[in-house]
């Protein structure tokens, strides 16, 4: 799955310096980005296009459909919140002019939206045109940027003060 990468600014000084106060400098980080994501997950849903609300319901979910994560790689805490469905990529990134999409999956849309018979036509049309990128989880980890850098510094700040 493509994946939205945000890095926010000054963040990954603070976390180098964290690296010195031991493990549980990093369980109180890794709680604190947790949060965060469960943020970004919510602020993208309500963003998010809806047709049968399968994409809408996986972001940030866990297990199958979805991707809501904080994992430690020595020094390094990554967050990671998406989802994936197969048609995620299409939605965030959008599609460019070029090949037609299957027609069957197009149909389907289409019944769902009172055009059936249409999707030939829909198809051709995304075919020659292409899908505009609708950006939700990066338009949501942008919006959020700010907070969760506070709420990362928070939990710096609660965590040093237990050192």
């Amino acid at each position: 799955m493509p994946e939205v990468s945000i890095d926010i600014e000054g963040m990954e000084v603070a976390l180098r310096k964290l690296a010195g106060f031991g493990p549980g400098m990093g369980k109180e980080v890794s709680q604190a980005i947790g949060q965060g994501l469960l943020l970004i997950a919510n602020v993208a849903k309500k963003g998010a296009p809806v047709d049968r609300g399968q994409y809408r319901a996986s972001i940030g979910a866990t297990g199958r459909l979805g991707i809501r994560e904080v994992k430690t790689l020595g020094a390094e805490i990554i967050g990671r919140v998406g989802t994936k469905v197969k048609y995620a990529p299409y939605i965030e990134f959008g599609r460019r002019p070029g090949k037609m999409p299957p027609v069957s999956v197009i149909e389907e849309w289409a019944k769902r939206h009172h055009m059936a018979g249409m999707g030939f036509v829909i198809a051709r049309a995304i075919g020659r045109r292409g899908i505009k990128a609708k950006h939700v989880l990066e338009n949501a980890a942008k919006s959020q940027a700010n907070t969760v850098y506070r709420m990362i510094s928070q939990a710096v700040e609660r965590a040093a003060k237990k050192f």
